[in-house]
């Protein structure tokens, strides 16, 4: 099984993050897109394992304590980076609360055996990916659409998916949502099921 721990996107700003890919769709820069019904964030990527592992994972991440939190979308990005750009991404300026959601889902995952993560973590939702471009021409189109802006949204659980990947493109499906810390007079969250399954032509 292929796993990750993410936070979902709500529709209205798949939508927005829609229209970005059709306004830069057949420009000088078009990367591979990724489909709108799999944007999210991730938090750890986890990878293959068995499903005794999953099963501990899926269990274990129950413990992870955060409080809801604002997401702010910071514009346009690219990773790994500028000198070679290879995911179109929009930024996700890393609030405290996003950090503490991150360090906590880390730290419940690598108590069960999951390795230490080795890069930094930069939050975003990619886009789309590209093939051999030109850095000069990927500059440009950054610099082009610094202005754009994007709506905030709130974030109040987070999800393990898994990802297969099918000849027709990938599915990712939610095994389990965790709730994040509400106020008391919040209506009461979904906790656990299986839930949105989503597709796409490109593997994530």
């Amino acid at each position: 099984m292929r796993l990750f721990a993410a936070f979902d996107v709500p529709d209205s700003v798949r939508d927005v993050l829609a229209g970005v890919r059709a306004d830069l769709a057949g420009g000088p820069v078009s990367p591979r897109w990724s489909s709108p019904d799999l944007y999210h964030c991730t938090l750890r990527f986890v990878g293959e394992v068995d499903r005794e592992t999953a099963s501990r994972y899926r269990q274990a991440l129950h413990a992870v304590d955060a409080p809801a939190f604002t997401v702010d979308l910071y514009g346009l990005d690219v990773l790994p980076g500028h000198r070679t750009p290879r995911v179109l991404v929009v930024g996700i300026s890393p609030s405290p609360a996003l950090r503490r959601l991150y360090q906590n889902v880390s730290a419940v995952l690598e108590a069960e055996g999951l390795p230490p993560e080795e890069r930094s973590y930069r939050p975003h939702i990619t886009l789309g990916r590209f093939e051999n471009p030109n850095p000069k021409t990927v500059h440009a189109l950054l610099r082009r659409e610094r202005g754009r802006t994007f709506p905030s949204f709130d974030v109040s659980a987070f999800h393990l998916f898994e990802s297969t990947l099918p000849p027709d493109g990938a599915v990712h499906e939610i095994l389990e949502t965790y709730p994040l810390t509400r106020d008391a007079d919040d209506p009461p969250t979904h906790e656990s099921g299986s839930g949105r399954i989503c597709q796409q032509t490109d593997p994530p």
